[in-house]
């Protein structure tokens, strides 16, 4: 658009032809881009986060969680498009990444055009876009874990936005993780002993292994033996063992 700028002579010359006029020098400073883009990533603190930042929670082995709530925005008052957005992991763990439209690949393209490439703690969203199809973006970008343990140390996720001319203070998620207690398993074994000869078990007879890293508490007997007498010691006496028994390890 055009802009007009109207200037005065205020420097009292005399002179018809204004020859005894003093200099004047004039400084114009003109912005077309003054507004700088604003990304909230929970507009109404529904999360309970204050300010532009979100709160989510990620349990152990469930599906991702979005790093932008439902109601996260972007305004500029000046730019109806943005160009691009970048949202970084900064405190990773081992397993940890984001995911963009449940996606792992380096690159893609979302249905609204937006492009977007990605690391397990980088993605970036790049094209002029209107705000609400970067904030509909954002809500596809996802946090989850790989491992059978995490850490449960809180993550934080940042977001900016761009309008190609200036970037958005950065907002951050907070995502708290939840573990989950796994199981743990054991390995079958055959073992051979002589007639009439006692065979005293181990733990390391029934193959004990947790991923929470766990330490084996007791062994339950499920099933007994068709032939011979299975037994455990109380300290004081041998007793018999029968199906459903929980020995202590």
């Amino acid at each position: 658009t055009g802009t007009t700028f109207n200037l005065a002579d205020t420097d009292n010359d005399t002179a018809a032809d204004g020859s005894d006029a003093a200099p004047r020098t004039v400084d114009l400073d003109y912005r077309d881009n003054a507004y700088k883009p604003s990304l909230d990533l929970d507009a109404n603190n529904s999360s309970g986060a204050a300010g532009l930042d979100h709160a989510a929670t990620y349990t152990e082995g469930g599906a991702g969680v979005a790093i932008a709530d439902a109601g996260a925005t972007i305004t500029d008052g000046d730019s109806a498009n943005m160009t691009g957005a970048t949202v970084t992991l900064t405190d990773a763990q081992a397993g940890d990444r984001l995911l963009v439209n449940g996606s792992a690949a380096a690159s893609g393209t979302l249905a609204s055009g937006i492009t977007w490439t990605r690391t397990d703690t980088v993605v970036t969203l790049a094209g002029a876009f209107s705000r609400a199809e970067y904030q509909a973006a954002l809500r596809l970008i996802t946090f989850m874990s790989t491992s059978v343990a995490p850490s449960t140390l809180a993550r934080h996720v940042t977001a900016t936005v761009s309008d190609g001319t200036s970037s958005s203070a950065a907002a951050t998620t907070t995502i708290t993780v939840l573990s989950v207690n796994q199981a743990p398993s054991g390995t079958d074994k055959t073992v051979t002993t002589t007639e009439d000869t006692v065979y005293n078990f181990t733990l390391a007879d029934f193959g004990f292994s947790d991923t929470d890293g766990n330490s084996l508490q007791a062994v339950v007997i499920a099933t007994l033996p068709s032939q011979g007498l299975l037994t455990y010691s109380n300290g004081s006496a041998r007793l018999t063992v029968s199906a459903g028994t929980v020995l202590a390890a």
